[in-house]
């Protein structure tokens, strides 16, 4: 309009930094807001990769020792929930101070000799937790060091010899779980004796329906099903008590 005099209005020096000032909190609030949900969810990653603790009488992780090839993510997730962790100390090293020590020792794709290690520093009462696979899984032979390293557990071929050797070795309740896709992604521990379970897990209604999908599940079906093929079969979670 005609006459209407128009004025800007500019910010003096103060108002000015004052706003810089409000606008670099903000941003340090939404950085620390972006930290604290990341470490929230890594610490919730690392609280599932010991879920397997729930199959426990006791789920209360004390003084936790481990033995043979323990991947790290576990060693962290045991780190961070467990009283205290550990190597195992080796049997020809081991004090009277320290046999036996342990309330839960975890033991990693363990030869014969390790898991008679592993069991002999269980407490009385105490748990064993085995992480492990079939023998004749296909990624065991895909390197030198694999085969070298899969020779030396052919006494350990299968779940079930797992599961003889520990019961020979005086522990209880041992019972073998496949673990699916993976340890560290583990949505589902099945167990491998139980025909009921198998029948939940592969019930007609779970089979998919596309071609390459229900061709895995059938294997996968044959596979946790069938004793014999057990030794095929990834990852096999084995829990036992003394």
């Amino acid at each position: 309009m005609v006459g209407e005099v128009h004025t800007l209005a500019h910010k003096s020096p103060a108002a000015t930094w004052q706003s810089d000032v409000e606008s670099g909190a903000t941003r340090l609030k939404v950085a620390d807001a972006a930290t604290n949900a990341a470490a929230e969810l890594s610490l919730l990653h690392l609280s599932r990769r010991v879920d397997w603790r729930f199959l426990l009488p006791d789920s209360t992780l004390g003084h936790v020792g481990y033995v043979g090839k323990v991947e790290p993510q576990l060693v962290q997730a045991l780190t961070q929930f467990a009283e205290r962790v550990a190597p195992v100390v080796a049997a020809e090293s081991a004090t009277a101070q320290y046999a036996a020590q342990y309330d839960v020792v975890v033991a990693g794709l363990p030869t014969h000799a390790e898991l008679v290690q592993a069991v002999r520093n269980v407490r009385s009462g105490g748990f064993l937790y085995v992480e492990t696979s079939g023998l004749f899984w296909p990624k065991n032979f895909t390197s030198l060091r694999n085969w070298q390293n899969t020779a030396k557990r052919w006494r350990l071929w299968s779940p079930q010899a797992h599961v003889r050797t520990l019961t020979a070795l005086g522990m209880h309740g041992v019972t073998a779980y496949w673990c699916w896709p993976t340890f560290a992604a583990c949505t589902r521990m099945t167990p491998l004796d139980d025909p009921a379970a198998h029948r939940f897990l592969f019930a007609p209604m779970a089979t998919p329906k596309r071609l390459k999908r229900r061709a895995i599940h059938t294997a996968q079906k044959a596979v946790v099903t069938r004793r014999w093929l057990n030794a095929l079969l990834p990852s096999v979670a084995i829990v036992a008590t003394k």
